[in-house]
């Protein structure tokens, strides 16, 4: 079951708006085309623009894409599949969901992307640079943009590295790390999971912390307090900034 247009001749009618497709469009990654066609379909339905863009202003959407799941599966239960009354059957989960999330708020599970953005910071380069005198290298090339915060070049420069070695780890750990930066939180943290064996000796305490991090933006509280003690218990070089983030949610 999807979000649909009722009225055939506005622009984005047709295939309905699925929830995958909802959510990337909140958070940007839909092909220009396909976003301009749901922003239209949107303007052309208040009711559900409006649950839409409660949506967008939840600190969680990770948290809101499960419960919406929920609640359309059990509207689909109960409700007839006449395409007229999606639309409303999907935008009255919307606005669920925002009830929901509301009372997760007021628990205080739900400021997990506020922090996150306040802890989160890019890791310093640790690749070895040259200068001068090595044009071929484009591991250099993407970590001397990195260096200078000129992030964006850098992320097309380890794109276009590992599309030639897709298993460079010190690629793919910085272009994790743009990723959450960017805010593609479970792609980074995929990315930074899989590296584990075999990039532990560079970035073994980088990876638990940007792990714990990922944690932290989903709300999974209870990872992230045993990431933190453990990264507290060996003396971590990320310790200060694990005790700091414990305080933060209350395990002072």
């Amino acid at each position: 079951m999807g979000f649909t247009s009722d009225d055939p001749s506005r622009p984005g009618a047709g295939p309905a708006l699925s929830e995958r497709e909802l959510f990337d469009y909140l958070e940007g990654r839909l092909s220009p085309n396909r976003q301009r066609e749901v922003a239209a379909l949107l303007e052309g339905d208040p009711f559900l623009r409006d649950a839409v863009e409660g949506l967008r202003q939840m600190p969680d959407l990770g948290l809101a894409r499960r419960i919406l799941a929920d609640v359309n599966a059990r509207i689909a239960r109960r409700t007839r599949p006449d395409p007229a009354r999606r639309n409303w059957a999907l935008a009255a989960a919307a606005v669920a969901v925002l009830a929901v999330s509301a009372l997760v708020l007021q628990l205080g599970g739900g400021d997990g992307r506020e922090l996150y953005r306040t802890h989160f910071t890019p890791f310093p380069n640790v690749v070895p640079l040259m200068r001068s005198g090595d044009d071929g290298n484009r591991l250099q090339h993407a970590m001397i943009a990195y260096e200078a915060a000129d992030y964006r070049t850098a992320a097309i420069r380890l794109d276009s590295l590992l599309m030639r070695e897709p298993g460079n780890p010190d690629a793919r750990f910085y272009r994790a790390i743009l990723d959450m930066r960017e805010g593609r939180i479970e792609e980074g943290v995929a990315t930074i999971r899989s590296l584990g064996p075999i990039a532990g000796s560079r970035y073994g305490e980088a990876i638990e912390w940007y792990l714990a991090l990922g944690d932290l933006y989903s709300n999974h509280r209870d990872s992230l307090r045993q990431r933190l003690n453990g990264i507290i218990r060996r003396n971590s070089p990320y310790e200060h900034q694990a005790r700091r983030l414990l305080k933060s949610i209350g395990d002072d």
